[in-house]
Order: structure tokens, then C-alpha cells, then sequence
């Protein structure tokens, strides 16, 4: 053992920098515990058991320890975390550092939604390697130092061969790069991750850094806050095989307790030589619901006010405790929601179906809702949801609606019609398909506004008039309902919507003969937008329009 009274101050401090730079090569969390205050002198380090969880997902996925569900090694890990937690600087300046100091020679790839916190991080981390605490624990012995013919605020290299590029998610820089470290924080702007923005970090994602758009072999770290199913982390899990989540929401839910299957050097543990406790498999560290996950800094008045903040049932569930579906849901209640083990046997049946036009990933799914209505209550009896070009997908709703009309006798289809000219003439083509094969098919008027459309259902559920019947097709249902208006698609809640409109109009009391019509006149002059020349369909509806009986006095 090495006796330190007997050194000089010299030897002394040149001791202390040998044993930092061992611990440092072993330990990514002690090389981000002793440079914080390098980089940050006036802010005090403060840690915290996630800010350890980060730092031991993050070197095992570089160092090939990180395995997935199936025991594979995951080239991708993901690591969910709420806002406010440090992950930024963590992951794109700690480790981007650690990782020149263990291997200069590595390209690194730094990317999220703007350019704001890119830029800054990109500074902090030149500042980091230029540091005289840096160099005389990694790159003074060795000769190595930033190159001045790339030594700008987004792109500079080393003379061992190294690269670090930050670059913008959307952004065509990094084509024809092989990084060896791909880093990605925050893919989304929070205040437009739901809408069209999705897609531009979904679209990078698959051309420039999934397993399909770079060169194999690339470590993949995507550090995120979750905002909706549809976000690219979602996407990831659809996508990616070898992928390890690591998820730590502000507050504990014993019923989601995160585990991950990771190897990694404890550095608060050690052996009887001094070496740091080795380690397989992570867990959340928290036992009882509700402990914060950072209660020295995120108090609960803090979080109290980033609740009132985000304001929504959803936002709360997504941003903080990593779940784009929220338990309670949002416009649909999960108090609303009621089971029943079968359908009535009797009562008017609907399929309603809100249609997909392609099979691409971005397209909604084609969605059927089968919904019958004794009078009393409206049961979902089944849903069909799939992708499929038009040919198969025609084929497959005339094969649902034959299989249906056995069941029940008094069956209508509904189609949705846009409100154009050229949606009409659609519209009327399609069901022409369906009435000459003996259906009766009702259109549903479009609204450009999904939650006008799910008004009357999520009213029904709400008093408790709408059942669901038990069946496979349950969990995906239910959760693109909790997850409404806000989550990744809207397919399925859409057709249940049209369904429970003209089921509650459908209706009928003694023996009524109803046309297989499709808009009644009133329908039909919403809908046009111009007067238009009578069609042979036009004439075929005005030739077969006859009284409607509805005691009710209910309008079509």
C-alpha cells in the first residue's frame, strides 16, 4: 500500500491525478462527480440515484453491457427521465468527454430538436477538454489536443482522430459520417412533439441513425422525456429489436418498477482490494409510492408547480412519469370504462369504419368499430385494426361485413365522406360496392376537429351507457382511448365515435322498411359544397327515399 505521508506536495498531487485518471477510465459517474466542478464552480453538485442510473446505462451501452429482453447485446438504449433532471448535461457533455478520455480517437455524434441547448453543450464540453484538469489526466501524456483546421462552436476534431458534430435532428449534417457514439437528447420540441414535428425526428431517425440508416456497430443513447405514444421514442420500441428502456418517473408507481439487464461498477460499493463492486442488472431504487425521484432538488412543491404547468392529465403522465398513456386518461376517463363477457343478443348493429388510404408508417390505421345498441346501452363488440393497400383492404371489410350480418340481421356499414365534391363522388363509389352486395350503408359527414367527432361517445361512456365486450382486441382500444386527443392515433376512437352517432339514430320500433340510402337531404346539403348535376346514384337515392318512422323523433 502506497504510503502518502511520506510524499512531497508534488508527488502527492501527482498521485491524486494517476488515481483519478484509473477511476475515471473505470467509471463514467465518478469522471461526472470529480469534472462537475471543472465546468460548473458556481453550481454545487448535487447528486442523486438517477443521475447514478444515467450514468451506468450510458457506459454500459459503450462498453457493450447492456442486454435486451431477448439476452441480446442492445446497440440502442433509451433512458426516460422527467424534465429538470440534469440528463443534458449528463449525457451531452460529461459523456462526451469521458468518452475522449477513454478512447480519443472516437466520433461522436450529438443531436436533439434545436440548436439552443446543442450550442451550449457544445461549449461546456470544449471547455471540459481544454481544462488543465483534463489534460493532465488524459491527453498531456500523449500529446493530444482540438485541431485548429475544425475547431468550431458545432464541429471540432482532435489530433488523435477523433470528432465531435452536434447537429439539429432535422438537419441534413452528419450524412456520410460512421460515428461511433450516437447521442440523442430530447428528439422534441414539447410544444409541437404531438403534431406534424413527430415526424421530422421519426424521419431522421430511420434515414441517418436506426439500426437500418448507419453503419452497424454505432452506439445508440437516446435520453428523453416522454411525450406521446407517437413520439420517437415509442417509435423506437415499435422499430428496433435490440433496444434496453430504462424508465425513472419523477414520482414511484410500484406497479411499473423499472428493471434493466446491465452490467456496471458500483462505484459506492467496493471490494476488500479497494476496486469498485461489480454489478448485473439495475432496478428502481425506490419502495413505496409516491418517493420522489430527486427530493433534494425536485421537492414536492416543485413538482406541485410543474404539474400545474403542463396542466393535463396527459402531459402530467408523459412528461413526469414517463407514461404517454395516462392511467386516469384525459377526454375519456378510465372511471368510464365498463366490461361485459358478452353482446346482446338482440338490437341494431353498426360497423363503422374509419379508413386509411396507405400503409406507411406515418398513415393511421384502418380501424372497424362493430357497436350494437339494444336501446338501453351501446355495446364496442369488436374492433378490427390493421394497414393494407386499398384492394386488400376493400377485400377484408366485405369479408367483416358478411361475417358481421350473420351475427346480427339488422346490420348497417358507415363510411365516412369528406366534405368535397371529389370525397362525395368517393364516398358514393365505395358503398355502391357494399349495396349491391346487399348491405345497407350509411355515410358519416367528416369533422376536421377529432374531438368534436368523440363528443357524443366519450358523453355515453360518462353515463355509463356504453360497454365494452371482452376480447383481444381490449388493451389497444382502451389505451388509444385513455391516451385521446394526444396520443400517436386516433383510428379506433374515431370509428367508435361515427358508430355510437348513427347507432343511437338507427333505431327501430315496430316493423320500418328503411332504403339503402345514404345521406338524407338535409345530410346532403351540408355536404355540397356547389350545386352539382344529378348523378345515376343521385337518382337511384331520390327514386328510393321514403318516410322515416322515428317515434323518437331523432334526425338522420
Amino acid at each position: 500500500m502506497t504510503d502518502l505521508s511520506k510524499m512531497t506536495e508534488k508527488e502527492l498531487s501527482l498521485y491524486k491525478i494517476e488515481v483519478d485518471r484509473v477511476y475515471c477510465l473505470k467509471s463514467f459517474y465518478y469522471f461526472l462527480r470529480e469534472s462537475w466542478p471543472v465546468i460548473y464552480p458556481n453550481e454545487p453538485f448535487v447528486d442523486g440515484k438517477h443521475i447514478a442510473a444515467i450514468c451506468y446505462h450510458a457506459q454500459a451501452a459503450i462498453e457493450g453491457k447492456a442486454y435486451s429482453e431477448n439476452g441480446d447485446v442492445a446497440d440502442t438504449i433509451v433512458i426516460n427521465v422527467p424534465p429538470g433532471c440534469g440528463k443534458s448535461r449528463i449525457v451531452s457533455v460529461f459523456l462526451s468527454g469521458w468518452l475522449w478520455a477513454i478512447d480519443p480517437s472516437m466520433g461522436q455524434w450529438f443531436s436533439s430538436f434545436g440548436y439552443g441547448i446543442l450550442d451550449r453543450d457544445s461549449l461546456d464540453t470544449r471547455r471540459l477538454i481544454e481544462s488543465d484538469w483534463f489534460k493532465k489526466r488524459f491527453w498531456e501524456k500523449d500529446g493530444i489536443k482540438l485541431t485548429d483546421d475544425q475547431n468550431q462552436k458545432r464541429r471540432f476534431n482532435n489530433s488523435a482522430g477523433g470528432w465531435r458534430l452536434a447537429a439539429s435532428i432535422g438537419s441534413k449534417s452528419g450524412f456520410g459520417e460512421h460515428p461511433s457514439v450516437l447521442c440523442i437528447d430530447d428528439p422534441h420540441d414539447p410544444e409541437q412533439a404531438l403534431g406534424e414535428q413527430r415526424f421530422i425526428a421519426i424521419d431522421a431517425w430511420d434515414r441517418k441513425y436506426s439500426t437500418r440508416g448507419v453503419v452497424k456497430g454505432v452506439i445508440k443513447i437516446v435520453i428523453a422525456q416522454r411525450l406521446g405514444e407517437g413520439d420517437l421514442c415509442g417509435h423506437i420500441f415499435e422499430s428496433e429489436d435490440d433496444v434496453v428502456r430504462c424508465v425513472i418517473p419523477m414520482w414511484y408507481e410500484s406497479h411499473r418498477h423499472s428493471t434493466t439487464d446491465i452490467e456496471y461498477l458500483d462505484i459506492d460499493q467496493f471490494n476488500e482490494d479497494g476496486s469498485f463492486k461489480k454489478k448485473r442488472g439495475w432496478e428502481d431504487w425506490r419502495t413505496e409510492d409516491g418517493e420522489l425521484m430527486w427530493p433534494d432538488v425536485m421537492t414536492e412543491k416543485k413538482v406541485e408547480k410543474l404539474k400545474t404547468r403542463l396542466r393535463t392529465a396527459h402531459m402530467i403522465s408523459a412528461q413526469l412519469q414517463q407514461n404517454p398513456t395516462s392511467p386516469q386518461g384525459d377526454m375519456f376517463q378510465s372511471e368510464y370504462i365498463s366490461y361485459v363477457d358478452a353482446p346482446p343478443t338482440h338490437g341494431v348493429c353498426v360497423r363503422a369504419w374509419d379508413k386509411a388510404g396507405t400503409q406507411n408508417r406515418k398513415a393511421d390505421f384502418t380501424a372497424g368499430c362493430c357497436l350494437v345498441y339494444d336501446g338501453d346501452f351501446f355495446y364496442i363488440c369488436d374492433m378490427r385494426r390493421f394497414k393494407a393497400e386499398r384492394r386488400e383492404r376493400e377485400a377484408i371489410i366485405m369479408n367483416t361485413a358478411k361475417q358481421d350480418e350473420q351475427t346480427y340481421p339488422d346490420y348497417t356499414i358507415v363510411f365516412e365522406q369528406t366534405p368535397s365534391h371529389d370525397g362525395k363522388e368517393a364516398a358514393q363509389i365505395n358503398a355502391s360496392r357494399y349495396i349491391d352486395a346487399g348491405f345497407k350503408v350509411r355515410l358519416e359527414k367528416a369533422r376536421t376537429n377529432k374531438e368534436a367527432r368523440a363528443e357524443t361517445l366519450a358523453d355515453a361512456m360518462a353515463a355509463g351507457r356504453v360497454k365494452i365486450v371482452r376480447g383481444g382486441w381490449n388493451k389497444k382500444f382502451v389505451s388509444e382511448l385513455l391516451s385521446f386527443p394526444s396520443g400517436a392515433h386516433d383510428d379506433q376512437v374515431d370509428a367508435a365515435s361515427m358508430a355510437i352517432k348513427k347507432a343511437q339514430k338507427s333505431v327501430k320500433y315496430g316493423t320500418i322498411r328503411r332504403p339503402l340510402l345514404l345521406l338524407t337531404e338535409e345530410e346532403q346539403q351540408e355536404m355540397d359544397v356547389e350545386e352539382q348535376p344529378e348523378t345515376e346514384f343521385d337518382r337511384y337515392l331520390r327514386m328510393t327515399e321514403v318516410e322515416d318512422a322515428n317515434p323518437l323523433g331523432i334526425g338522420w
